[in-house]
């Protein structure tokens, strides 16, 4: 059996000589584990309505957690191992933006002077540009396309970068129904990235403790878990977010972003890729 090493690194710091892993049952919706609560506990919990085992840890004053799912010939794997084993089980989009012209899978709505257009002359990537007047920007998203859900186990993930680091700018990189239901990374006039899950208008925003900048970042948003949504960026967990979670069943999301200028200036977002997969 093995876990992820991320798990396995803080299991080896925090339980020490004479520490033990208690094991408790479940059924229904995985909830965390029952007793005492202190720094460093380990539990194995088995859920008999859920697939597998789940490894929970109290670190940082919360409760952390990985999958332990049963494989061919005993073999187990995280939530972060999940690999495309047969296409059959999955939906899978990606564009990484080759060619000469927006694929019709996107659609824009332009406020001021913004663009997208595909950059193939320096990488194949899509770029996002703003006008040069406060409050210009632009929407590039897939439309009245919905057909991603939490329920069905998606991940999405986005290659990005920005032209500057200031404040004076908005960036919304989602998985969203509408403008009360998404989940993904934000800034609006922050200095660091935020990750929020967004329910019927109330939301959950956390810092992911990463600044702005201009350089190439992978950003992942990851509903495996289903009552937990995992924020990656550049394969760091960086925040666990467990409310306000859009999953209601009617609640399908596309892929969206909302990107603007908050002052006279053009601002530039770059996308290398785009890349979505969950259960069929």
């Amino acid at each position: 059996m093995w876990v992820s090493t991320k798990m396995a690194a803080r299991t080896r710091a925090s339980v020490g000589a004479g520490t033990y892993i208690s094991v408790q049952t479940q059924a229904g919706i995985w909830a965390d584990p029952t007793g005492a609560v202190y720094e460093g506990r380990t539990v194995l919990v088995y859920n008999s309505t859920q697939v597998g085992y789940r490894l929970y840890q109290y670190l940082n004053s919360k409760w952390r957690s990985v999958d332990l799912i049963g494989g061919e010939n005993d073999a187990y794997r995280s939530h972060e191992a999940r690999c495309l084993d047969s296409l059959q089980d999955q939906l899978l989009f990606i564009d990484d933006f080759i060619g000469d012209q927006i694929k019709d899978e996107w659609g824009t709505n332009l406020y001021g002077g913004s663009v997208a257009v595909v950059d193939s002359q320096i990488g194949g990537i899509a770029r996002l540009q703003t006008g040069g007047v406060d409050g210009d920007g632009l929407n590039f998203d897939w439309g009245t396309i919905r057909s991603l859900h939490v329920s069905k186990r998606v991940v999405f993930e986005v290659k990005a970068k920005l032209g500057q680091s200031d404040t004076d700018q908005f960036i919304f990189m989602l998985l969203r129904f509408d403008g009360d239901d998404y989940i993904g990374f934000v800034s609006f006039q922050d200095a660091n990235w935020l990750a929020r899950c967004r329910d019927g208008g109330v939301q959950t925003s956390e810092d992911t403790g990463v600044a702005l900048d201009t350089d190439y970042h992978i950003f992942r948003v990851d509903a495996t878990r289903l009552t937990q949504i995992d924020f990656y960026i550049d394969g760091v967990l960086t925040n666990d977010i467990t409310t306000n979670i859009p999953d209601d069943a009617g609640d399908y999301l596309e892929v969206f972003f909302d990107f603007g200028t908050l002052e006279n200036a053009n601002k530039i977002l770059d996308l290398d890729y785009v890349g979505v997969k969950q259960d069929r």
